[in-house]
């Protein structure tokens, strides 16, 4: 197993005049094992007044993000696939896993699963692609419930909603 060391995190003299080098660990998931990623990315300054920088991103990790997107999608899995409760799926991914996630970063994965839908597009083809069945249902997911409702005969979801209380 490998072990991040926090001293190796650091931020390196760039070779490029107005660039910075930023150096982090970022979990990632493999069956049974540890894996940190050492993710650097250069941090630029416009060269006009305005003293804005940017960074470079890496593709499958969000902007300081301490885990990768393959650890959010297999949240997002047994979330919603395997239909399994936040309590259980921390156990889960803890054991095949060796993963350590918060309540907080479980329902962030909700949220970021979310923001990548493009919902006037989806409401469109849900329209166009709607049998006319609705069923509704609820995952019960530790402090929140998600409500479900879905188009049972083609099997897709046509609205959801991620609550504290089910009243």
């Amino acid at each position: 197993m490998f072990a991040w060391n926090a001293s190796r995190a650091r931020r390196r003299p760039s070779p490029v005049r107005g660039e910075d080098v930023h150096t982090r660990p970022v979990r990632d998931i493999a069956y049974r094992e540890i894996v940190i990623l050492e993710i650097t990315v250069g941090e630029y300054r416009a060269r006009c007044s305005c003293c804005k920088t940017f960074r470079s991103r890496v593709e499958g990790i969000e902007p300081r993000a301490e885990y990768s997107n393959r650890v959010r999608e297999a949240v997002i899995d047994r979330l919603l696939d395997d239909r399994m409760s936040v309590e259980r799926l921390r156990l889960a991914l803890q054991r095949d896993f060796h993963l350590e996630l918060s309540d907080g970063f479980l329902y962030d994965c909700l949220d970021w699963k979310v923001r990548q839908v493009e919902m006037p597009a989806y409401r469109q083809w849900t329209l166009e692609n709607f049998s006319g069945t609705l069923c509704i249902d609820e995952i019960h997911l530790g402090h929140r419930t998600l409500l479900l409702a879905a188009d049972s005969i083609n099997n897709f979801p046509v609205a959801f909603a991620l609550v504290r209380a089910n009243d």
